[in-house]
């Protein structure tokens, strides 16, 4: 199973549908209004579509009604998702398509089983859950008694979270419990759909000459990002060449007798803006421990529960995002919003060839920067900036030699994306969700 991009047209939906996107969580709205754009642009004008969240016509919390509101993602009324199981129960949604599949298909799970049940042999609807996590067990009971009753599919956000719900189908499949044998997990058909909103389609972004501005988004959780390795990664690179980062050495701070430290002060005289760490993200910052010697000269900045304009935005005028993954869960079972968010804002992403084998639909030079592997994210901000790499020293020469092809590639190909490049490969992911949501709709595999 790999995503592939096409630039194939495709023909008008015929099928006549009744669909309806629902979640009781609070969050992800961003990600299942991207279904509910999709899903507008292809259904025909006869089908109906619904959409149902908490709070029902409320707006949006930080500010993403206006940006749901501008883009059209979805220009129908609103229901409160306590009122699904009601409409279900008048006998027209044919499919149900939850958001957040972790918290929604327990949530509905038994009510709708007995609607389901009731309804004729020619009337049933489909269940199909978008998945961003198979390490949240709590929908898995609830799988086996739609799956066995041949409605039911998923959607994933990236292949590698598809992936893993193949090979555990293909588990429960093969299992020596007769009801999961039974239940046809085999069968479950599993789509891709990239929740990329249109957002930045017709807005340039800042010009720089050298590379400056670097952001690392997600929750301030040492559990899900490597603070504390990107943090003294930066620190080492700073004490060892200051004038790499844009920055000299300022005056050793000693407010703290007993843990003195450097800081560093933005040098003007060299060309080009310094370098900004960005972090933007919510929780508590403090729990990071950033070193004090970041906090001089500007080096890391932070903005906290911004709202959805300008988080984009800062997004938008990043020259690079990092994902900075902490642990394997990002590679294996887990979708990590990074990867999204950076291609719908323009932002390249500082990736390894093992981020592109886990993210197939980014492996692509438009919209993505990769590092050799024996680079650390610091020193690969460094080589770009800098345009030449002077470590390796101590590695043998063929090793090292190897490295350099890698290095070489990294500076030919450079840190700026087009704007005509980001736009195509939207254009193609685009596409390719409209085929996913195809077989939604159509009911095929």
């Amino acid at each position: 199973m790999r995503y592939r991009l096409s630039p194939a047209p495709l023909g008008p939906v015929t099928t006549q549908s009744n669909i309806a996107v629902a979640s009781t969580f609070v969050y992800h709205y961003d990600v299942y209004l991207a279904l509910a754009w999709t899903l507008q642009s292809i259904l025909p004008a006869t089908s109906t579509l619904r959409v149902f969240r908490p709070g029902g016509a409320e707006p949006f919390s930080r500010g993403f009604q206006e940006i749901a509101e501008r883009l059209e993602l979805y220009r129908g009324t609103y229901y409160d998702a306590e009122q699904l199981v009601d409409e279900v129960s008048l006998g027209e949604i044919d499919t149900i398509i939850f958001g957040t599949c972790e918290f929604d298909l327990a949530y509905f799970s038994e009510a709708l089983l007995r609607l389901w049940d009731m309804r004729a042999q020619d009337n049933k609807f489909d269940v199909v859950c978008q998945i961003h996590n198979i390490k949240h067990t709590s929908m898995m009971p609830y799988m086996t008694d739609w799956i066995a009753r041949g409605s039911f599919r998923i959607i994933a956000s990236t292949e590698h979270v598809a992936e893993a719900f193949q090979r555990l189908f293909i588990e429960k499949a093969d299992s020596k419990d007769i009801r999961l044998r039974n239940a046809g997990y085999a069968y479950v058909p599993i789509d891709i759909v990239v929740p990329i909103l249109p957002l930045f389609v017709d807005v340039p972004k800042p010009d720089r000459k050298k590379l400056s501005q670097v952001m690392l988004q997600g929750n301030f959780d040492l559990d899900r990002r490597d603070y504390t390795g990107l943090f003294n990664d930066l620190v080492a690179s700073l004490n060892d060449d200051p004038s790499a980062w844009g920055y000299r050495r300022g005056p050793v701070d000693f407010s703290n007798p007993s843990e003195p430290h450097a800081t560093y002060l933005p040098d003007h005289d060299l060309d080009g803006e310094p370098f900004v760490l960005n972090l933007i993200g919510g929780g508590d910052f403090n729990s990071l421990r950033m070193p004090p010697e970041l906090a001089s000269g500007g080096i890391v900045r932070t903005a906290q529960d911004l709202v959805f304009s300008d988080f984009y935005e800062a997004v938008h005028n990043s020259d690079i995002v990092l994902p900075t993954f902490v642990d394997d869960r990002y590679y294996k079972w887990q979708g990590s919003s990074v990867a999204f968010l950076a291609t719908e804002c323009d932002a390249a992403i500082l990736v390894t060839s093992r981020f592109r084998e886990a993210y197939k639909y980014l492996d692509d030079d438009r919209v993505v920067i990769t590092r050799p592997m024996m680079l650390g994210e610091v020193e690969a901000l460094k080589v770009l900036r800098t345009g030449e790499w002077k470590n390796g020293t101590t590695l043998d020469p063929r090793v090292k030699a190897l490295v350099q092809a890698e290095v070489d590639d990294l500076l030919r190909l450079g840190w700026k994306r087009s704007k005509s490049g980001f736009n195509a490969y939207k254009q193609q992911v685009w596409l390719n969700n409209e085929r996913s949501m195809r077989r939604v709709v159509e009911r095929r595999t």
